[in-house]
């Protein structure tokens, strides 16, 4: 995930099955601020079913 200039890396284990799933946390490399633009990057056999986003 690139946000605010940084990379963050998050490892996503496998879950097993095509529809079983889990849910992955992560902190930001570097603390972002204002409006930013996020860009996620996904690699390998992932279904991607939502995003969610904590202040």
């Amino acid at each position: 995930m690139h946000a605010g200039g940084a990379v963050t890396r998050i490892a996503v284990p496998a879950t097993g099955g095509r529809y079983d799933w889990t849910a992955v946390r992560a902190e930001l490399a570097a603390p972002a601020k204002g409006v930013q633009e996020v860009h996620l990057v996904l690699r390998g056999a992932l279904r991607l079913a939502a995003v969610a986003f904590a202040g």
